[in-house]
């Protein structure tokens, strides 16, 4: 779904293109911050239980894929 309409999103990307690039990174670490907290949010509350090495090993199958953070972190080992 998207809630942008084609004329605002080509405004916002024109608004980007003039920015310097200094701008433009310091935007993209703040929109991946955001992800990584609202993921790390979503987790907390999708599963309370998790202990801080679950809840890592989670949020590394969200972030890297499951297939990645598999092969860098094992298996996701379940509570019990």
């Amino acid at each position: 779904m998207n809630d942008t309409s084609p004329e605002a999103a080509q405004l916002q990307l024109e608004i980007l293109h003039r920015m310097e690039p200094s701008r433009r990174l310091q935007l993209a670490i703040g929109w991946s911050n955001s992800l990584r907290d609202l993921i790390r949010a979503g987790l907390r509350k999708q599963f309370p239980e998790d202990s801080k090495e679950q809840h890592h090993r989670r949020f590394a199958g969200r972030w890297l894929g499951e297939e990645l953070a598999e092969k860098v972190y094992g298996p996701l080992v379940a509570n019990g």
